[in-house]
């Protein structure tokens, strides 16, 4: 959520704005205070309960410090702020404390089929949503595992992560060799040498590739695409420094979350890179700056990360509903998925829950026959096998199935957007 703060000294003297948004009227919920800030969106405060919240720096430099930011699961305003509103903090490297800066944050509620969770320092995985608590460990101090069933962290999509311990820290992410999930780092923001992590508590949210909408990716060190969707240009113009720029948008016009995504070395130790990004607006690019977190100097310098922009005037769903396997398509595979869980009383989306209640039932294959042959390459694919339909559906709904006419993805497609906010 776009939000500018002043450069107080005092509570009182940092005054927080809304400078732009998406989706909804966004309003402060908590008083002017130094580098704390909580909001609601139609007048609802933004509870841990409701999903994961991320956010990015929306400012390369103030001052002559750099910005890392956090969004906490426990808030500490108090009075009439709940403990369970979520609280964005700002802080600065390499000095540490809190620290006044711009930042971009977007809502991401479990309700609309997002695979996201909020993850405590010891590793246990409390609320979330399409992930079970398999899917998170702990594997040292500050390390953590988190996997996506059915999901190769290499090829189908990007892991977006940050620290929510309103502690001065900061969180790297990279995804593992083999594909079988991501390792997760979480460091001080003073740290003063590449190992030195610390066990403090987390959020992600995973984006799927074949999210429709999706416009992102995952970017190597020296620039170059490891994986991209939808439509932008970036340039490397030098060490650490990155433009993107979207066709149609500006910075006015959307916002960027990044994560920090690679491998580094250093001492003997390969773990997710030590590094911290930002951005700002640069006419109508997105200028990110990466930065080794190293000491007092922390400079520039090439690392990877991945991205997504969220404009405002579009909306981001996680899948096309009734698309089971996040493949892109409806079809017999995710018919089949949902046959196999027919009756499942504690259920995911990847099990065919499409409507989120956590029952597979009659309404969700209402959804996945609303939907049936999104992303099919021929008309043969535009209502399912009968021998699937009878093993799947009653006879109403077979009927609903053959009756129903292909529409455009703008008329067909049923589910919530994202909720996205952001500033200029």
């Amino acid at each position: 959520m776009g939000l500018d703060v002043a450069d107080g000294a005092t509570n009182a003297t940092s005054v927080w704005s809304i400078v732009g948004s998406g989706p909804g009227v966004v309003s402060l919920l908590s008083p002017a205070n130094i580098a704390d800030v909580s909001v609601a969106i139609d007048g609802i405060p933004t509870y841990r309960e409701q999903g994961v919240m991320m956010a990015t720096v929306r400012q390369n430099i103030r001052g002559t410090s750099y910005g890392t930011v956090e969004v906490s699961y426990t808030n500490h305003f108090g009075g009439d702020v709940a403990a369970n509103v979520l609280q964005i903090a700002t802080s600065r490297a390499t000095i540490g404390g809190e620290y006044n800066v711009n930042v971009a944050v977007a809502m991401f509620p479990f309700a609309d089929g997002w695979i996201s969770g909020h993850v405590a320092g010891t590793g246990a995985l409390l609320e979330h949503n399409g992930v079970s608590t398999e899917n998170v460990s702990p594997i040292g101090t500050g390390r953590y595992k988190v996997a996506i069933d059915g999901m190769n962290a290499q090829n189908d999509g990007i892991l977006l992560a940050v620290s929510a311990e309103n502690g001065y820290n900061f969180l790297s992410t990279a995804p593992l060799a083999d594909g079988t999930g991501w390792e997760v780092a979480v460091r001080d923001n003073t740290a003063t040498t590449f190992d030195a992590l610390e066990s403090a508590r987390w959020g992600f949210v995973y984006l799927d590739y074949d999210a429709p909408g999706l416009t992102g990716g995952r970017i190597a060190p020296g620039g170059n695409l490891i994986a991209a969707r939808g439509s932008f240009s970036l340039t490397h113009p030098s060490a650490g420094v990155y433009r993107i720029s979207i066709p149609g948008y500006t910075p006015d016009d959307g916002i960027l979350l990044l994560t920090s995504s690679g491998w580094e070395t250093e001492s003997g130790s390969t773990l997710p890179a030590d590094n911290v990004l930002s951005y700002e607006a640069d006419g109508n690019s997105f200028l990110v700056h990466l930065r080794d977190r190293n000491g007092a100097e922390s400079l520039l310098e090439d690392g990877e990360f991945v991205f997504a922009f969220l404009a405002y005037d579009k909306t981001l769903m996680p899948a096309v509903p009734g698309d089971a396997n996040y493949d892109g398509k409806v079809d017999d595979a995710d018919g089949a998925i949902m046959a196999q869980n027919w009756g499942q009383t504690v259920a995911t989306w990847a099990m065919g829950d499409f409507d989120l209640d956590g029952v597979i039932s009659s309404k969700d294959a209402a959804i996945l026959a609303a939907n049936w042959g999104y992303g099919a390459t021929s008309e043969a694919s535009s209502i399912p096998e009968p021998s699937l339909a009878c093993l799947l559906l009653t006879g109403n709904l077979w009927l609903l199935m053959r009756r129903r006419s292909r529409k455009t993805l703008d008329s067909r497609l049923t589910g919530s957007a994202v909720s996205y906010f952001a500033g200029r």
